[in-house]
């Protein structure tokens, strides 16, 4: 039974725009943490491999 309404549920328009809404929210979202990040992490990410290089030396 609980079968059945899960799939009458996912087939209507409602669950649509909500799972179309939330997949845009995420996209916005992971290319905001993108952009936001091209300046911020070179600084990290030189000092990630040089902490690599440093442990690799011991």
């Amino acid at each position: 039974m609980s079968g059945v309404a899960l799939a009458a549920l996912l087939c209507t328009d409602a669950y649509s725009r909500a799972a179309g809404a939330e997949a845009r929210g995420f996209h916005a979202l992971s290319l905001e943490m993108q952009m936001s990040c091209v300046g911020d992490c070179a600084g990290v990410d030189e000092r990630i491999v040089e902490l690599q290089k440093q442990g690799g030396a011991r």
